[in-house]
């Protein structure tokens, strides 16, 4: 598989290698290393603190990368089950759970997901939503309980009563969730259980929500290319072609980010990185590259996993396009 950018891009193409370890999924969360060790000495109250002045969308890029870096730990599942009304450690079980079985299913050595390995991805996935739904149904409120269900159920199979719960729960919640809504509209896309108009209809919805902050305008962005990866893996480069040079598509996305950059908070936060991220993609895509380098600079390392590493490893998905922006290579950390 390959991938490019802008008008040219069948003319400036990274092949796909995988097998390399995936760099930088585990993200760059300044907590990360404290919540890795935490999970792997089974320091189950080090691992409640960590939840101190963080925000939902913070709290997933914990949980995603130590998640990652992460085997399944029966002691965190046992502890989760001890006790199914302690949120952080059931929240904490599920996310490992569902981490791992997206990477059984997902994440191999290449070629088609082997049967005995597909099941397992599916069996684990199940775990995890059984353990969050039994937490939800007796605990509102809680975003990241739902978001992590949502990422269970994209690998176990939903149905539309699950995701339309799991959805009206995470909008009944007090808190923003942007990673959170983006799962729910993956699962909408026509890439899993969805189309592509269930899934800008839904970003459209979050958008116009009274109170809805500036970062989810980004949803717009996620629709958009949630149906042009679509049209990648499937190499039907006629379908890519006709939504790069659609002028509603074009005129979608820049209005999206345009309504991002009047509202943005500080840099670092991280529900406005996740945001840039995704629409940092998306201008690159459209060959809006002045849009995309400025949102780059104000990223500088805090690069997510999605959507760059959708169409080729995600190292070099960023290299490429920050050589492509006229930036810096990123410096490599220990």
């Amino acid at each position: 598989m390959a991938f490019g950018f802008g008008s040219g891009w069948h003319l400036a193409r990274i092949e796909w290698t995988n097998g390399s370890g995936w760099p930088g999924f585990e993200g760059t969360h300044p907590k990360l290393g404290m919540a890795v060790s935490a999970l792997k000495t089974r320091e189950f109250d080090r691992l409640r603190g960590l939840s101190h002045d963080e925000t939902p969308d913070g709290m997933h890029e914990l949980r995603f990368g130590a998640a990652w870096c992460t085997d399944l730990l029966p002691a965190l599942g046992e502890a989760a089950d001890a006790d199914s009304s302690d949120g952080a450690i059931v929240v904490w079980a599920g996310a490992v759970q569902a981490i791992r079985s997206w990477r059984y299913r997902t994440y191999q050595a290449g070629g088609d997901v082997p049967e005995a390995r597909a099941e397992l991805a599916m069996v684990t996935a199940g775990r995890a939503a059984d353990r969050l739904a039994r937490y939800m149904h007796d605990t509102p409120g809680d975003t990241e309980a739902a978001a992590w269900f949502l990422q269970a159920l994209t690998v176990e199979g939903a149905s539309d009563e699950d995701l339309h719960w799991a959805r009206d729960y995470l909008r009944a919640c007090p808190d923003p969730h942007l990673a959170g809504r983006r799962t729910y509209l993956s699962a909408r896309s026509a890439k899993w259980y969805g189309s592509y108009d269930e899934a800008l209809a839904f970003a459209r919805e979050e958008v116009a929500a009274p109170g809805a902050p500036a970062c989810y305008n980004a949803l717009i962005a996620c629709a958009h290319i949630e149906q042009w990866v679509l049209h990648h893996m499937r190499n039907d480069a006629g379908a890519e072609a006709a939504l790069l040079k659609s002028r509603a598509v074009r005129d979608d996305l820049i209005a999206a980010d345009e309504a991002f950059r009047a509202g943005a908070g500080a840099q670092g936060d991280p529900a406005d990185d996740f945001a840039r991220n995704w629409l940092a993609f998306a201008m690159l895509v459209i060959g809006e590259n002045a849009r995309a380098r400025d949102h780059m600079e104000a990223l500088g390392a805090r690069v997510r996993p999605f959507p760059w590493s959708f169409l080729a490893e995600m190292d070099k998905v960023i290299a490429f396009s920050r050589k492509k922006l006229g930036l810096p290579p990123l410096r490599a950390t220990a």
